[in-house]
């Protein structure tokens, strides 16, 4: 599974809020148990440039997570929707790369 969410809250977009608990991908992960490999990725692609097709879709897609198997498959992803995969971590690392967009 990966996860694309990012916490925002309107009208300021540009501040990630992290809600008691803790990021949606551990959550996740703790909800559907160890049987689901689960990433957290495209967070910091804007979801306006993903919308504006059919042009080329470009720039990096991080990708964090503690599977390298899945990371792997969302780096082939991104590279698949012609955007370059960056394996940038561990689950430690999704919060503090949130807010980190391209536009």
């Amino acid at each position: 599974m990966v996860d694309v969410s990012v916490p925002i809250v309107p009208p300021n977009i540009r501040t990630v809020h992290v809600p008691e608990g803790k990021a949606a991908s551990l959550e996740a992960q703790a909800i559907l148990g160890p049987g689901v490999k689960v990433v957290a990725a495209f967070q910091n692609v804007s979801a306006i440039h993903l919308k504006m097709r059919p042009h080329a879709l470009t720039g990096d897609v991080l990708v964090c997570g503690d599977d390298d198997e899945a990371k792997e498959a969302a780096i082939k992803l991104a590279q698949a929707a012609g955007m370059r995969g960056l394996d940038a971590g561990r689950w430690q690392m999704p919060l503090p790369l949130s807010p980190l967009r391209q536009y």
